[in-house]
């Protein structure tokens, strides 16, 4: 944006003018008291106005705010639309639910062991196999490095005698010795009763293959009772109650099979201001695409189906995105497992998938200036449902894709108009109305676009309500008769080697009731029309837009003053 305060730059030439002709006719031994301080004076002085360049780079950011411009290796410039469609950790998704066991030790197990013998009788449970829940149900566990989780032990005895549970998990190991624990029964009342959450669990591995049913593993419990701490006999009633709850498991790493679960990939929608921006018209592209680049450290295959695939147009209709290149339920985008590297950090498959205008009808949705587009759908674990325990996963394991609308801009127009407004008060000059003769405004163009401009420039008051256009109607047909500026000059390399300029003066003011108009005027709005090369013929060719092509404006007017004032 450009402001110009004309009446001061007016007024300032003027006086500059009268005093510098003056002094300059005067010679020193002059006597100025007796000469005659009275000017005439008559001249045409040209004025700029604004000016202001547009970029074809700068053109696409002034038109469009939530996209990334890009270029590529010669410049072509990229409207690239990108969001995370779809973010999934293995803490998010692969969670497993708290886990408890319950054994009862009572007076038969008692007598199963042959009662007090030397004083001390221990009542044993060995190997009691337990099912461990996976997070889901086809899930098929080899086992887990757990990274931490809380195990409750509580405990409630009957037997009135002293002695110790201990509890050992076989499965349970780290560097080769099992987790134990051994709880004293201090009290023999009967009454003895035993709650504590140990959290020493970080760092151990639970295996689950020497089953034979799946996702299995086992605790062993033992009881110990001290003879001389009780009566000698025991209540056929006593019983010793132990719970086991495994809770807040979070695993480091895990293997097996880990299931088909599907994955909701919630609908997102993206806007694309680059097509609000113009008014009317169709924008043909050539090769418009949208790309899914999935990012994934999950130790499985995923298949990414999206049902939601459609685009909002120009008249407020959605139009699904169809063909053999959109991915559905039955016939999915297979992202293949990375290799496992336990215990380095997994290193993530990178795939890139494409949707273009070949394989679906992306090309004709563009052509009409779509305002949104929407996605969504699923992401399924194990879309081939082996079945074989080949998955594995770390706690940082992720699945990400990334949807980019990537717009190469290199294509065609019919009718697509742009507008932009300047800044142009051009003052109070009606209070020097008696020095202005005429004002002529000129608009100079100079065109570096591979498009030809169709335009008509509006002179608007603070509320932008028209004064007066450039072309207008003293020395145009019609005001709303379009002024063609051709493109620029495209070379055998099928590049603009040499911009087309063209230069339009409009007569403002010729007569004296006419300089008011100008007092009011705050804005310069420009309509511009891009017209392919070879204009609006049925089948223009495609042309390609580099980030250093340019489009020169120029606002000037030209003065004629007539200086008739005492000094």
């Amino acid at each position: 944006m450009r402001k110009t305060y004309l009446k001061y730059l007016k007024i300032t030439l003027v006086a500059i003018l009268s005093i510098w002709f003056i002094k300059g006719c005067i010679d020193d031994n002059f006597e100025l008291d007796k000469l005659n301080m009275h000017t005439e004076n008559e001249g045409i002085w040209g004025i700029p106005l604004v000016k202001t360049s547009f970029v074809m780079e700068d053109l696409v950011n002034i038109v469009d705010t939530t996209g990334f411009v890009d270029t590529d290796d010669e410049g072509l410039i990229l409207l690239v639309y990108t969001d995370t469609g779809y973010s999934a950790t293995a803490r998010e998704e692969i969670v497993f639910p708290d886990q408890s066991y319950d054994t009862l030790f009572n007076e038969q197990d008692y007598q199963n062991a042959g009662g007090f013998q030397g004083g001390l009788v221990t009542m044993s449970k060995a190997n009691i196999n337990y099912l461990f829940i996976a997070a889901a149900a086809n899930q098929l566990l080899d086992s887990m490095y757990i990274e931490s989780s809380l195990l409750d032990i509580d405990i409630r005895s009957t037997f009135k005698y002293q002695g110790s549970v201990t509890l050992t998990f076989p499965e349970l190991k780290k560097d080769g010795v099992a987790y134990q624990k051994v709880i004293p029964i201090n009290d023999a009342s009967g009454n003895f009763v035993y709650n504590n959450t140990f959290d020493d669990l970080d760092g151990y591995m639970l295996d689950f293959t020497n089953f034979t049913e799946p996702n299995n593993f086992f605790i062993t419990y033992q009881v110990e009772l001290i003879e001389n701490t009780g009566s000698g006999a025991v209540n056929p009633n006593a019983i010793c109650d132990v719970d086991v709850n495994f809770r807040e498991i979070q695993y480091e790493y895990i293997w097996g099979y880990l299931g088909t679960q599907t994955l909701d990939i919630p609908a997102k929608e993206l806007k694309l201001d680059f097509f609000s921006a113009f008014d009317v018209g169709e924008f043909e592209l050539y090769d418009p695409r949208i790309k899914i680049n999935v990012i994934n450290s999950f130790g499985l295959s995923v298949g990414i189906s999206l049902p939601t695939f459609k685009m909002k147009l120009s008249d407020d209709t959605w139009n699904d995105i169809v063909g053999p290149e959109v991915p559905t339920a039955g016939d999915p985008w297979i992202f293949y497992s990375p290799e496992e590297s336990y215990p380095a950090p997994i290193i993530p498959t990178d795939t890139t998938v494409k949707i273009s205008g070949v394989g679906t009808n992306l090309n004709e949705l563009v052509a009409q200036l779509p305002k949104k587009l929407t996605f969504g759908g699923a992401a399924k674990l194990n879309p081939e449902e082996s079945g074989e325990r080949t998955n594995f996963m770390s706690k940082d394991s992720r699945v990400n894709a990334i949807v980019d609308f990537e717009i190469p801009m290199w294509g065609r127009t019919s009718g697509i108009t742009f507008q932009d407004t300047m800044d142009l008060d051009l003052g109070n000059i009606s209070e020097d109305m008696e020095m202005i003769k005429f004002v002529d405004l000129k608009l100079d163009v100079e065109n570096g676009l591979p498009h030809s401009l169709g335009l008509v420039a509006y002179l608007t008051d603070s509320l932008y309500n028209i004064i007066d256009t450039i072309p207008n109607a003293n020395d145009w047909p019609s005001s709303d008769t379009l002024w063609i500026v051709e493109s620029g000059v495209i070379g055998p390399d099928s590049l603009i080697n040499q911009e087309t300029g063209k230069t339009h003066s409009t007569s403002i003011i010729r007569y004296e009731e006419d300089v008011d108009l100008l007092d009011n005027v705050k804005y310069l709005l420009l309509n511009i029309k891009f017209l392919t090369t070879d204009g609006d013929t049925p089948n223009p060719p495609y042309v390609k837009y580099y980030d250093y092509y340019e489009m020169d404006f120029k606002v000037s007017a030209d003065w004629q003053f007539e200086i008739n004032e005492d000094l």
